[in-house]
């Protein structure tokens, strides 16, 4: 039941921060801050009402999956001799993953493991 309620928040505060940043052409950090802004709120919910788990499996998946992302680039990369993407804002070394992805893979395996829990 919770990762429905956490998947509504995060659409939610998606759409708001497209309404707040939607005529922007550039990167700014306050707009980030605000997509980021209701997945953040949601944790430090889940954490309050489940305990440390949440915040544990976030800070985890934070680390797991940009590491993972990156490898898979990288080896794609070595295998194939080009990029099967590539990001331009704040990358790692060799553009395979950002930084700014790192709350992002958080976020999904957060309401990934919400969804499954219940099952």
């Amino acid at each position: 039941m919770y990762g429905i309620y956490y998947l509504v928040l995060i659409i939610v505060g998606f759409f708001f921060a497209y309404l707040y940043g939607r005529h922007t052409e550039k990167f700014l950090w306050r707009e980030y801050s605000a997509l980021l802004a209701a997945p953040v709120l949601g944790v430090g919910g889940l954490t309050a009402l489940l305990g440390v788990k949440p915040l544990l499996i976030f800070i985890t998946a934070s680390l797991i999956g940009p590491l993972l992302e990156w490898l898979v680039g990288f080896t794609y990369h070595r295998i194939m001799g080009a990029h099967l993407w590539v990001y331009e804002r704040y990358p790692l070394p060799g553009r395979y993953t950002s930084y700014l992805t790192i709350p992002m893979w958080g976020f999904a395996i957060e309401l990934l493991w919400l969804l499954l829990k219940d099952f």
